[in-house]
């Protein structure tokens, strides 16, 4: 017996303009910070979350661990790290005791950030949540950590 296998020619979708990985991760991240702003952590579902950004809950689960994860996720996403910020700053020379000079001055004058309401539920939901209790925990352990080693080499040079 013989049998004859014919290639089937390949069917070519149309070049229809599908959203990419990073896309989705900022629609979601944008649709997460406006309804736990405006719901708080509490009443924030992930199902509406996943109709603002135009995607199913599984495709949530699938980059987030769960809600805990989302809002601390959000809120790195609407928060700079001033940190990086100062770095990236070119009125310093390089000294870390320059660094703290700005960043001392950075805090009395700054205008507030369009983070800050996300912060805010961030903290009053740690308080019930365990899990964005350990979220921000996290966090703010290594910025702790890097302002840590701003100082020991400010300390080390001499600059202060």
């Amino acid at each position: 017996m013989t049998v004859i296998i014919r290639q089937m020619p390949a069917i070519v979708a149309a070049d229809v303009a599908r959203p990419t990985s990073d896309e989705i991760g900022t629609r979601l991240l944008d649709a997460a910070a406006e309804v736990f702003a405006e719901r708080g952590f509490e009443g924030a579902g992930v199902a509406e979350i996943g109709r603002r950004a135009g995607v199913t809950t599984g495709a949530i689960y699938s980059r987030f661990s769960g809600k805990a994860d989302l809002l601390v996720s959000a809120l790195d996403a609407r928060t700079a790290d001033e940190l990086d910020a100062l770095f990236a700053d070119h009125r310093f020379e390089g000294h870390a005791e320059d660094i703290l000079t700005i960043a001392g001055s950075h805090l009395v004058d700054r205008a507030p950030s369009a983070g800050e309401p996300l912060l805010l539920e961030a903290f009053v939901a740690a308080r019930r949540d365990p899990a964005v209790a350990r979220l921000l925990r996290e966090r703010v352990a290594e910025r702790h950590a890097r302002l840590t080693e701003i100082i020991e080499a400010a300390k080390a040079s001499g600059g202060i």
